[in-house]
């Protein structure tokens, strides 16, 4: 069990112990068990403070595959190797506030045997696929802006929580790279 579910269990525990002990205090005209609510309600404001802090905590803390750093290290983390002499990179958009943000993209030039080795490192399903108007897609990393069709390779690299597309133009030049942490 995770610390932020044991001081969630505390502070639920601590507002009931309250709300009984003010209740049989009232009811049954006890200051001495009217202040033990009280202690215990401020003992619930404490590890309801705790348990916030460790809530934005966890917000602001990455996954395995964080890619919150510049451009080459992320090329680097995400394939594995630092970018080769036939490699330039073009724009990168790293996440600013993991869990939040979560999508890190990079756009690069590439030479083919650069490309065959970073395809060859997951089972990537591919599609070749018309990219969508540039008039509609104003983002920078839309695959529109490496051709009017591309083809498309996609792989979850954690099942349900982080996923890859990779959109090469047709003459396997230009890239962008789109990894999502959910």
């Amino acid at each position: 069990m995770s610390t932020t579910a044991i001081y969630i269990i505390l502070a639920v525990g601590f507002l009931f112990l309250f709300l009984i002990l003010f209740l049989v205090g009232i009811k049954k005209k006890k200051k001495s068990v009217i202040y033990a609510s009280i202690i215990s309600f401020i003992a619930f404001v404490i590890i309801a403070i705790i348990t916030g802090f460790t809530i934005i905590k966890s917000l602001f803390t990455g996954s395995e595959y964080s890619l919150k750093t510049d451009a080459p290290t992320m090329y680097k983390n995400i394939f594995g190797q630092a970018p080769g002499p036939c490699v330039s990179i073009i724009a990168s958009e790293i996440p600013v506030i993991p869990r939040v943000d979560t999508r890190a993209a990079i756009k690069f030039t590439a030479c083919s045997a650069e490309m065959k080795s970073i395809l060859k490192q997951y089972p990537y399903t591919s599609s070749f696929l018309k990219t969508p108007d540039p008039f509609t897609a104003n983002d920078s990393f839309s695959p529109s802006s490496i051709g009017d069709s591309a083809w498309k390779y996609y792989y979850e690299l954690e099942p349900g929580a982080v996923w890859r597309t990779i959109w090469m133009s047709k003459d396997s030049t230009k890239v962008i790279v789109e990894q999502i942490e959910d």
